[in-house]
């Protein structure tokens, strides 16, 4: 797909654009899936991309056992999607950070992960983002996306997009989190209480 670059007022962000039928977000999940393994454009770890084919395996397992039409397994396939769903996005928070340090190939790199791309305006408040530069070295401020004051934010952070550690809970839109290795990359993720898979906003962050 060939798309114009973007203006001075909007930026490149790169969607799921997921299939609504069941029957057919397995097939989508593995195109992504096998897009970003071993894609020099957006880098993940084999172990992670092994952990989400497994995890993928296990909903269309749950999505094959709905012909059996047993109360209670289109609640098992619909919580192995949301699983499912959350590691595209974190595939896809790789594929947006590596577009933002690259605008000029940002739409090349977005779609070799099969991911869709959507031109928008370019006001920050309204994402989940980082701020980077604050004159200490491994520190980065976090924050929230345009959101009630009166949410409870739940923020956490991941070295490997697979396992999660619980930074803090606070009231503000805004946290700063210190002590981080420099140089290194990490996944943050935001939600507001109670968090739910389906509704984290996910990031990937180069540690300054």
């Amino acid at each position: 797909m060939v798309m114009s670059l973007p203006t001075v007022t909007q930026v490149i962000r790169a969607t799921l654009n997921e299939p609504k039928s069941y029957t057919k977000k397995g097939v989508f999940a593995l195109g992504i899936i096998n897009a970003c393994s071993g894609n020099p454009l957006i880098p993940i770890l084999p172990a992670t991309i092994l952990t989400y084919l497994a995890d993928l395996a296990l909903f269309n397992t749950a999505q094959s056992n709905m012909a059996l039409r047993t109360i209670g397994l289109a609640e098992i396939r619909d919580n192995a999607w949301i699983v499912v769903q959350h590691h595209l996005k974190v595939l896809m928070a790789v594929a947006q950070a590596n577009s933002d340090a690259n605008t000029l190939n940002g739409i090349t790199i977005i779609q070799s992960g099969l991911f869709k791309v959507k031109m928008v305006p370019g006001k920050q408040n309204k994402i989940f983002r980082a701020i980077v530069n604050t004159g200490i070295s491994g520190t980065i401020i976090l924050k929230a996306a345009e959101i009630q004051r009166t949410s409870l934010h739940i923020w956490e952070q991941s070295l490997d997009g697979i396992n999660w550690t619980r930074i803090d809970k606070t009231r503000a839109v805004k946290i700063t989190v210190e002590g981080l290795k420099p140089v290194s990359k990490m996944w943050f993720r935001h939600g507001t209480d109670p968090a739910t898979a389906l509704g984290w906003e996910i990031i990937y962050v180069t540690i300054p």
